[in-house]
């Protein structure tokens, strides 16, 4: 499983940092500041960046913006300390709060952190999925008359996990049959998959 337990800081002061870590949405989430360094942001995932706007270059934005300009499926919540709504126009692409004031912050910070994080969560256990059905696809496609158990085995989940997989893929169109004899699984079409274009 993807796991996405990042916060990226910039510039924040004292009196901001000490309000994030009261604002977890959980316990084992990870702060890092990359102040001295924004190129970092490519360094590893996170859910949320939060910038206290008065503390950065303009350069060092452009870092971000940048960074976020192609993001068209980003999960990610950008959130500004206290700032003008004019850096709402730099990043169309990602979830982005500037508050007005401290107080705003103190206020909604835990909450707008909490729907980051499920909204990055969720966006991972679809991208868990997905590869889930790659693997078995790849599988079945590589070993005609793999059984459920080897399956299961392979994606380290129960056999009726790979059964909900195996009909998800022929909901999208995968010819996958089931031998009763050689008990497994195989590509019902001289082994070709359809979602791989093999026709």
């Amino acid at each position: 499983m993807i796991e996405t337990k990042n916060i990226f800081t910039y510039g924040l002061t004292e009196k901001e940092e000490n309000i994030l870590k009261k604002s977890l949405p959980k316990k084992d989430v990870d702060i890092t500041d990359i102040t001295d360094a924004a190129t970092d942001i490519v360094s590893r995932s996170n859910f949320a960046l939060i910038i206290n706007l008065e503390n950065i270059t303009d350069d060092e934005l452009q870092v971000f913006v940048d960074f976020y300009s192609d993001a068209d499926d980003s999960t990610e919540t950008i959130v500004f300390t206290s700032g003008e709504e004019w850096v709402l126009d730099k990043f169309k692409k990602v979830k982005t709060i500037v508050y007005k004031d401290l107080f705003e912050m103190e206020q909604k910070l835990k909450y707008d952190l909490l729907k980051a994080y499920q909204r990055t969560a969720k966006s991972n256990g679809y991208s868990d999925k997905l590869a889930m059905l790659i693997k078995i696809l790849f599988a079945i496609r590589n070993k005609p008359y793999i059984t459920t158990r080897e399956l299961a085995d392979k994606i380290e989940r129960t056999d009726r996990t790979v059964q909900r997989y195996i009909e998800t893929l022929r909901c999208a169109g995968e010819f996958i049959g089931y031998d009763r004899q050689k008990k497994g699984w195989y590509l019902m079409v001289d082994g070709k998959s359809v979602l791989m274009n093999e026709f």
